[in-house]
């Protein structure tokens, strides 16, 4: 059953809506339907919420996979921890037009880690369990 997953899914589902939201006003502030034209802050905004929508969907459904198969609890949690981190860290950094490149790497890096981890211990659940 899948119990843990879900509690981390809400901060991260109120972050792709602030990244939603905050594309709409900057849209709406500067008279921009499609597309970012040139405006760094917009595009900045646009990138961010893509790099979240490409990450976040696929990442919990890794972790959502290794709670069905029963793995430690903990594990669950720090890869969840992992996650929501690196997802705030990641957006926090390249949403500033001088951007510390630090919050970038170190967000990505957590979500590399977390999906990664989550590949493995899946995996690992499949080798060592043979029923």
């Amino acid at each position: 059953m899948i119990t843990i997953t879900p509690i981390y899914s809400v901060p991260l589902a109120l972050l792709l809506i602030f990244l939603s939201i905050r594309i709409i006003q900057i849209r709406s502030k500067n008279g921009v339907a499609i597309g970012f034209q040139s405006d760094d802050y917009l595009q900045r905004a646009i990138r961010v919420q893509a790099n979240f929508v490409e990450y976040v969907p696929f990442s919990l459904v890794l972790i959502s996979f290794a709670e069905l198969r029963e793995i430690s609890v903990l594990v669950i949690h720090i890869l969840c921890i992992m996650l929501v981190l690196g997802r705030f860290l990641h957006a926090y950094g390249v949403s500033q037009v001088a951007e510390d490149l630090r919050f970038r790497q170190v967000g990505m890096g957590l979500t590399f880690s977390c999906l990664i981890f989550a590949c493995l211990a899946v995996t690992a659940s499949y080798i060592l369990n043979f029923d």
